[in-house]
């Protein structure tokens, strides 16, 4: 069966106050679409197609979407699912609709409301959770497992206000249905929008199938309307993810003060000390020390300490028995085993052999003031304090740099490299 997935992510979401779109926003250095996404990838989702509208630009650059509609004037959830009408309205299968600012709704849940849909061969099928506090919610109103409406609070009477069974807007569809009457729709209420749940009552007048099933947790459902939302969320994710490595071995010294983002894997025996902030696509090997420190993107072999106070950064690939230390800033570069760089240093578009040793102060000075440049340190090569690698620059293999040096020049293997002035003494000068 073909499998759809529309992300509505068109939307601005005002309560933010913020100048960027709701789902460009951040949890753990991730974007909620991208939450969504990958949650709706791994539920096998064949095709996923975000809706933007409001900055669509800055949404867009979340990730390299293939595919995606553009809804011009936001207008409701069910303008935006209008706007894939003409490349999806004549296609068989199902479709799942989803808003884009739900970033802890997992994979699991979204798996199991498509097995129910498949399995009961129901037209439409509701994701709700189970809300130890419905106020404000539309309640899900059953007849068994049948869905007979969805009742907003302003209407719902008193036993129907006892519902804790709500509405959180993801459906699976039949999509070839979904769309056959999603140009019913009208905007005959006060905000003159279109809303997709009412699809809901037309498929009920079709007498078609309509179930609801629960997400697997409550928490997974949270939408995120403000900043006060945002935190609870990364409180909650932070505290999930946290728990998930330390089951696999990771001693993480204080929890509540570690940020480790949902795409980073670590081997068991590592420590992280607090003030850690592990963002994007990030592996760390078996037994390493991380301390305080700041690592994106990257990955790092084994028995590798990091900090405290170091910046790793944009695909640095960093091999086994490393030592980086206080204040060492780490770009797009690699190092293999046994490079030690212990403090105050910038290695950045570097390739570092083995058991290469970075002095205190050392620069890679990648920038020209229009291009980056290379710079390649081979095996067993010493670089002493405060000493400038102006790239693109080879040091040979085994070759010194002399402390305080600037070196312009290619080094050849074996070699010792001075590059300043002499030192000159002029005696009692301030006497005069």
């Amino acid at each position: 069966m073909n499998t759809y997935g529309l992300i509505l992510a068109g939307g601005k979401g005002t309560r933010m106050n913020d100048s960027l779109p709701k789902v460009a926003q951040k949890i753990l250095g991730k974007e909620f679409i991208n939450y969504v996404y990958d949650a709706l990838d791994l539920a096998g989702i064949e095709k996923i197609y975000p809706i933007v509208g409001y900055k669509r630009d800055i949404v867009l650059a979340c990730r390299d979407f293939e595919n995606y509609f553009v809804q011009e004037k936001q207008l409701g959830t069910g303008h935006a699912v209008q706007m894939a009408y003409e490349n999806l309205y004549d296609k068989e299968g199902l479709c799942v609709v989803i808003a884009g600012d739900q970033p802890l709704i997992t994979s699991e849940s979204l798996k199991e409301l498509i097995r129910v849909h498949k399995k009961n061969e129901n037209h439409l099928t509701l994701l709700t959770a189970i809300s130890p506090d419905p106020y404000g919610y539309g309640r899900i109103v059953r007849d068994g497992n049948e869905v007979i409406k969805i009742v907003e609070e302003k209407d719902a009477t008193e036993k129907e206000k006892l519902i804790d069974e709500v509405n959180i807007s993801t459906f699976c569809f039949d999509n070839k249905l979904l769309f056959k009457f999603i140009k019913e729709l009208r905007n005959e209420n006060k905000q003159k929008e279109l809303y997709l749940t009412d699809v809901l009552s037309i498929f009920k007048r079709e007498h078609l199938k309509v179930e609801a099933v629960s997400a697997l947790t409550y928490e997974e459902t949270i939408g995120i309307s403000d900043k006060s939302d945002l935190e609870k969320a990364t409180t909650f994710l932070r505290t999930k993810i946290n728990q998930k490595h330390m089951i696999n071995g990771v001693s993480i010294i204080d929890s509540s003060n570690t940020y480790i983002g949902p795409d980073v894997n670590i081997g068991s025996g590592t420590i992280i000390y607090p003030g850690s902030v592990l963002e994007g696509k990030v592996t760390i090997g078996e037994n390493c020390l991380i301390q305080a420190s700041y690592i994106y993107d990257s990955s790092l072999g084994n028995n590798v300490t990091v900090g405290p106070f170091a910046h790793i950064r944009q695909n640095c690939v960093l091999g086994n028995d490393i030592r980086i230390g206080n204040f060492v800033e780490i770009k797009k570069s690699t190092l293999d085993d046994g490079v030690k760089s212990a403090h105050l240093t910038y290695l950045g578009d570097s390739e570092i052999a083995k058991n290469v040793n970075i002095g205190c102060g050392t620069i890679t000075v990648n920038y020209d003031g229009k291009n980056k440049h290379k710079t390649i340190i081979e095996e067993g090569a010493f670089i002493g304090s405060n000493a400038n690698l102006i790239a693109p620059i080879t040091i040979g293999k085994n070759s010194k740099i002399a402390a305080g040096s600037t070196i312009t020049k290619d080094v050849p293997n074996d070699s010792l490299a001075i590059a300043r002035e002499r030192e000159t003494i002029k005696k009692d000068y301030y006497k005069k």
